[in-house]
């Protein structure tokens, strides 16, 4: 009876164009930080990459290429707040998967969003991943401390970033605008 209700529930909610989260709790677990903003976890059974929705930290070189400034910190401080081991919850919005088959999800730790305090810390900036804003008003909020007090990537002079047209805020490779380091 009582899944029955929910179902219900559910669908009278999404007819009348109410958005249902899609999350995935419980047995979800962190296996490994990459980066400052992407995470392996391990769901069902299954290795998944999940890249933290609407924020972007400085990449890690490769290739020969030097890494960006913090980009060190900002995975560092990522591996603080979740230990291999850690369990999560994942929360998707409107496009579950990046063109390179990673998921995007906002990544809880009980009820702490780590994609918020990641940013505000100052290792990273909020960027939209259209059609996924879900989380971009609460992390550009975030934004606002490290960024007033020109602290994290906010401190590290001018030119960290580089200017996109009209204020436009993307994220993707280096091309979002993190300076290298060397």
């Amino acid at each position: 009876m009582k899944k029955w209700l929910v179902a219900v529930a559910a669908a009278a909610l999404v007819g009348t164009g109410v958005m249902v989260a899609d999350v995935m709790r419980g047995d979800t677990t962190v296996d490994r930080i990459i980066d400052g903003d992407t995470i392996d976890v391990t769901m069902k059974g299954e290795t998944k990459r999940v890249r933290l929705l609407n924020i972007d930290t400085p990449e890690l070189g490769r290739d020969g290429v030097s890494d960006e400034c913090f980009a060190r910190e900002a995975k560092a401080r990522l591996e603080e707040l979740l230990p291999v081991g850690t369990k999560v919850s994942l929360e998707y919005d409107v496009e579950r998967q990046d063109r390179y088959g990673r998921e995007l999800a906002g990544v809880f730790k009980e009820a702490t969003f780590i994609n918020e305090v990641i940013v505000q810390e100052g290792y990273a900036r909020a960027v939209v991943f259209e059609p996924n804003r879900k989380f971009y008003d609460r992390i550009l909020a975030a934004e606002a401390g490290p960024k007033h007090k020109k602290s994290g990537i906010f401190g590290a002079g001018g030119g960290l970033f580089r200017a996109g047209p009209a204020g436009q805020r993307e994220a993707g490779s280096s091309a979002a605008g993190f300076r290298k380091l060397g």
